[in-house]
């Protein structure tokens, strides 16, 4: 998933994202790439991977 300046929405694209996926999936995996964020996307990212590790 690309996030371009999305330091601020993040954690809530994950939630929703996540609440449709272990609808339909019994597993998946949510890749997100930095593309070339001018905040801190890039800082947020690996932030949030460490608050919940077996998310990402």
């Amino acid at each position: 998933m690309p996030c371009h300046n999305e330091s601020e929405s993040l954690s809530a694209l994950y939630v929703r994202a996540a609440a449709v996926m272990e609808r339909i999936a019994e597993s998946w995996e949510m890749v997100r790439v930095n593309d070339g964020s001018t905040d801190d996307t890039l800082v947020r990212l690996p932030a949030l991977h460490r608050e919940d590790p077996t998310s990402w």
